[in-house]
């Protein structure tokens, strides 16, 4: 998880055509660990992450991903929190640097 995190957090500060594409991976890959660590909160915002990420570049990935959120949607029952894009963005990146 330590190479994951700061691989995710060297994809912040670089630019390039595949970073939208990387930076979704990162998240999904992220989302993926915390799912088997059972920490569905954190899974489902980098789920969503990854989700949106995809929009406009892979419609594809970005329904898996969004499959993936509903999943842990499902675990958190009536505890899934209200973010909006911004907002996931903020609490995935603070996630990453702590």
């Amino acid at each position: 998880m330590v190479c994951l995190r700061k691989s995710a957090l060297l994809l912040e500060t670089e630019r390039g055509g595949e970073l939208l594409q990387n930076q979704g991976w990162a998240a999904l890959w992220i989302g993926e660990v915390l799912e088997n660590q059972e920490t569905f909160e954190n899974a489902w915002i980098a789920y969503k992450r990854a989700e949106n990420k995809w929009k406009r570049t892979s419609p594809p990935r970005s329904e898996a991903a969004a499959e993936s959120a509903k999943r842990m949607a499902i675990k958190l029952g009536d505890k899934v929190p209200q973010y909006d894009e911004a907002e996931i963005d903020r609490k995935f990146l603070t996630w990453l640097k702590s």
